[in-house]
């Protein structure tokens, strides 16, 4: 289990951190902090939700 948890983590940073920082970078846009990025894709269409529903 600490394994799979482990390349997820390194899975959701390596996403996060390089590609959705990169297309930011790209359209001249602020990196501002994780949350800031990952509202942005979310507006882009990259992700479903950023808030996971309860």
């Amino acid at each position: 289990m600490e394994n799979l948890t482990s390349r997820y983590s390194r899975t959701i940073d390596l996403i996060v951190n390089k590609v959705f920082r990169s297309i930011d970078y790209v359209e001249l846009e602020d990196s501002g902090t994780l949350i800031d990025v990952v509202n942005r894709a979310e507006k882009r269409e990259l992700i479903h939700s950023a808030i996971k529903n309860l």
